[in-house]
């Protein structure tokens, strides 16, 4: 048995090697290599880039993870995170107001131990000495500011700055913080100052709204095993939380989960291409072996033997193919980002062992599910048939085949997504809908075929409209496959433009990069006036009020199950507009209504805190107390740098207590010296300079541009490859079909039309199914994961089939030339 096993083996290579030579398998060959190419490019690129952007994540986190807390944190939590060799760092943050030379601002302070930072970034200047990246905090006694600090203060470095009963002495300036966030409201200049300094002071006391944190670095296994030793605690503590990135920035964190969920997407599509490519090519390299299948019968072969023969050719096939598609995979992920070198981390990590091996697997479970399941009529073919050509295997059950392609999908999407539902609900919501596409295309070809009669229609017409009519099934097939293709192409190309539309609105060039807070009514008309003098758009003003949220249903919310929760720890900023703001969204009930005591509550914080339309919330501010019903809940982009609310107020209810206002203004560079002098004019308005968030922000945005941009035209390069491989399988049997009709009389120029005719027409029907498709599929998808507008194709169902037909048609012609160039004795004599 061992030896039988060991000559099939050896009889497989020898007619793979002399297969090779006559070129049978290069179809084939070139399909698993674009499924392996495209897979592990996409793989290896979107591990390495998801890697670096989780590094910078830690840079914004400032560690690995992150615990935040209103409180303390247990002084235990830093011996057990020592004992699971993690490194530490604390800290907490303030507002508070700081004195120098009769002058006070209100500051961000942040006081950090001497564990900080881990993973931030902290770039400081000392006197006039170079940029330097801080190896930890300030000492005690010294604090480092911003320059919009001192700039407010009228401070040199060396001078001193008071806070609370303390003197420090400003050491350096701080020109970057990554682990900063971007709430609007921490974002009062920075004062980074020395833990001992103010851990002892008053400024902790009650009513702070202080913001602890505990920072950890260490290993996956080490973090874990830690978040499971403070289980219980977090139990008795529900105010302290595990933050992530979204917790940190929301802009920035948008536009990661969105790019991630793009590379998902085009890994995804890249599989199903690849699969489309070579169920095609397996097909006709089975069809291709009947008769060798018979020769080797009659030679006394078994049906297992020849199965297995021509299974191992395959495999050789899939080591050939998987080590150049490796190969290949790793030159084009490498020239991706050695494109991208300028936008990427300096350093990228390395791609994991587990990338290498879902990129190199998708050959093999691709040649499993869609490759051997064509080869089983293989081995079913009779030796008669050596005699008799006619003669076809016995037909393999539709069922098994579709089930082992379907299972092999299921698996390279579950291993590319990490999520079996979601793979689950790809294959059987596209299943459902290819079968029925598939449906409806063959009645329509049947219709068509009764209701155009040939002997109305032109020869030209007649012979391209046969290959339709004939067989309406494998019409259909192809019509559905082409169709599925360009449906990719466009559903690709469009989401891309779509995001890149989305985040260009939601942070363009202009986007706002300073607020102004605590505006009295009395500056407003005033400080209007020289925004427009200065040549600014001059943006709304929000009248707004700290409140805290007291009772919900006219219960304490002390009482309530989420009492913890931190929106019910502070005050909560409450706003008013007259208008639903253009970055938002109603979801459920109406806008407030102008004379009723009504509030609009954002998306997020509805839920956590449970609440329903006609809910009664209570708000307390000077000591007053408002009740208002929940008219709406909103959905809110909070991308932009626009204000956005939590509460927003109906006129009647904000009118009980008194306001100032709040407004976001872009002042372009050469204008900034305009900020130092409405802060020394307006001493009590509040200005928050955002611009090096924004930059930050634009900064990731750009980066996963471009990479989308490029893993784009990799899809869709694989795209274009799977539609020639298309028309390749089919090939052969229009270069039969030419040299009998060439046999029968017709002229090499009528056949050439009748192609021209055919694939002109076969390119538009499948350029408009792939309209409608590509429709549905975005739908749902903008609705369901990418919160996108749905936009329509617009001017593609006017140039797309055109252009679509023109393309395939000349694609046809290069592919089929032998069909009129070659004489029919020598077509069929290849072909036979």
């Amino acid at each position: 048995m061992r030896t039988d096993h060991l000559r099939i083996m050896a009889l497989s290579w020898r007619l793979l090697r002399r297969e090779w030579r006559s070129g049978e398998l290069a179809l084939i060959t070139t399909a698993l290599i674009l499924a392996v190419t495209v897979t592990t490019s996409i793989t290896l690129f979107s591990d390495r880039l998801q890697q670096a952007m989780q590094q910078q994540a830690d840079q914004w986190l400032g560690a690995d993870q992150r615990y935040s807390s209103s409180q303390a944190m247990p002084q235990h939590w830093l011996s057990m995170a020592q004992n699971a060799d993690l490194t530490t760092a604390q800290t907490v943050s303030f507002a508070s107001m700081v004195f120098a030379k009769d002058e006070l601002v209100l500051a961000a302070i942040k006081a950090v131990d001497n564990g900080y930072p881990l993973d931030a970034d902290i770039q400081i200047q000392q006197d006039n000495k170079a940029v330097e990246k801080a190896i930890k905090g300030p000492s005690i006694g010294q604090a480092w500011a911003e320059p919009r600090l001192l700039a407010q203060l009228g401070l040199k470095l060396g001078e001193r700055i008071s806070v609370g009963n303390r003197e420090l002495i400003i050491s350096a300036n701080i020109l970057r913080e990554t682990d900063r966030g971007g709430n609007l409201y921490s974002l009062s200049p920075r004062l980074m100052v020395n833990w001992q300094d103010v851990i002892d002071q008053s400024l902790l006391g009650p009513g702070s709204r202080a913001t602890y944190r505990l920072l950890t670095n260490g290993e996956p296994q080490a973090l874990m095993a830690f978040n499971n030793a403070v289980a219980n605690d977090l139990e008795q503590r529900p105010d302290i939380k595990l933050e992530g990135l979204s917790e940190n920035n929301q802009a920035m964190a948008g536009a990661l989960d969105k790019a991630q969920q793009y590379l998902g997407l085009s890994s995804i599509l890249a599989v199903i291409l690849a699969s489309i490519a070579i169920a095609v090519a397996a097909q006709r390299y089975s069809e291709r072996h009947y008769d060798v299948a018979a020769l080797l019968r009659t030679l006394g072969l078994t049906s297992s033997q020849v199965f297995r023969l021509f299974t191992l050719q395959l495999t050789w096939v899939g080591l050939i193919a998987t080590a150049i598609g490796c190969l290949f995979a790793a030159l084009l992920h490498l020239l991706l980002i050695e494109i991208l070198a300028d936008l990427l981390p300096p350093l990228m990590p390395q791609a994991s062992l587990g990338s290498w091996l879902i990129g190199a697997s998708s050959g093999f479970i691709s040649l499993l599910g869609f490759a051997i399941p064509q080869l089983l009529p293989v081995g079913r073919v009779a030796p008669l048939r050596v005699l008799r050509r006619e003669l076809l295997p016995v037909a393999v059950s539709g069922v098994v085949i579709a089930g082992l392609a379907i299972l092999s999908l299921m698996t390279l999407l579950t291993l590319l997504t990490g999520n079996l539902t979601l793979s689950m609900g790809v294959i059987i919501g596209g299943l459902a809908f290819t079968l029925l596409l598939m449906l409806l295309l063959v009645m329509a070809l049947k219709q068509l075929a009764k209701r155009v009669p040939s002997h109305k229609v032109s020869l030209n017409w007649r012979l391209a409209l046969q290959h339709w009519l004939r067989q309406p099934r494998l019409t259909a097939l192809q019509v559905l496959a082409i169709s599925s293709t360009l449906a990719i192409m466009i559903l690709v190309a469009n989401i891309r433009q779509d995001l890149l539309a989305n985040w260009q609105q939601s942070l363009p060039n202009d986007a706002p990069n300073l607020f102004a807070l605590n505006i009295a009514a009395e500056d407003l008309s005033q400080i209007r006036r020289q925004w427009q003098q200065a040549d600014l758009e001059v943006a709304d003003f929000f009248p707004v009020v700290p409140a805290r949220l007291t009772a919900i249903n006219k219960k304490p919310v002390t009482e309530l199950a989420f009492a913890s929760d931190n929106a019910l720890q502070r005050d909560l900023i409450l706003a008013h507009y007259p208008e639903l703001p253009d970055t938002n969204q109603i979801i459920e009930g109406q806008w407030l209504g102008l004379h009723q005591y009504e509030v609009s509550v954002e998306q997020d914080i509805a839920e956590r805190l449970q609440l329903e339309l006609g809910d009664e919330l209570t708000f307390t501010a000077n000591g007053q107390a408002v009740s208002v019903k929940v008219s709406s809940i909103r959905r809110v982009d909070w991308s932009t740098m626009a204000p956005n609310f939590y509460m927003m107020l109906s006129a009647e209810s904000f009118q009980q207590w008194p306001s100032t206002y709040l407004t976001s203004i872009y002042v372009p560079e050469p204008q900034a010296d305009l900020i130092l002098q409405w802060i020394r004019q307006y001493p009590a308005v509040t200005f928050l300079d955002t611009r090096h968030l924004i930059t930050q922000v634009q900064s990731v945005i750009e980066r996963v541009t471009t990479a989308i941009e490029l893993i784009l035209m990799t899809v869709l390069f694989a795209a274009v490859l799977v539609t020639l491989s298309i028309l390749i399988a089919a090939a052969p049997l229009r270069l039969q079909e030419s040299a009998v009709l060439m046999t029968l009389g017709a002229r090499r120029q009528q056949i050439r039309r009748s192609q021209w005719i055919e694939f002109f027409i076969f390119g538009s029907a499948a350029a408009l199914l792939a309209l409608t498709l590509s429709t549905v599929l975005q739908s749902f998808l903008y609705w369901q994961i990418f919160n996108l507008p749905v936009q329509s194709h617009g001017w593609l169902w006017l140039w797309l089939p055109p252009v679509s037909g023109l393309l395939l048609a000349l694609t046809s012609r290069l592919v089929m030339r032998k069909s009129t160039q070659q004489p029919p004795q020598q077509i069929l004599r290849q072909l036979a």
